[in-house]
């Protein structure tokens, strides 16, 4: 109970965009993350693929293969919401 409070007030601090991604990124299955992007619809913009895109390279250089893979899924449903 602690640490989640803990967890939470350091997520707190957090610009919105990163909060968003992490949620994306912790959904189990691509339909959470589909009714993530649904339910926040306002948080689909060409900023958020940018921060995508700064988090892919930090990703890549620290070679983490499944994470980065993870990462392009999320960036490609972003960006066809875009389209």
């Amino acid at each position: 109970e602690v640490q989640a409070l803990i967890v939470q007030e350091i997520e707190s601090q957090y610009p919105p965009e990163i909060i968003f991604l992490n949620q994306l990124m912790e959904a189990e299955t691509r339909e959470e993350q589909q009714q993530l992007l649904d339910a926040n619809r306002h948080m689909v913009q060409p900023q958020l693929v940018q921060v995508l895109e700064a988090m892919e390279k930090q990703i890549a250089e620290m070679g983490q293969d499944a994470l980065l893979g993870r990462l392009r899924e999320v960036k490609a449903m972003v960006q066809a919401r875009l389209r």
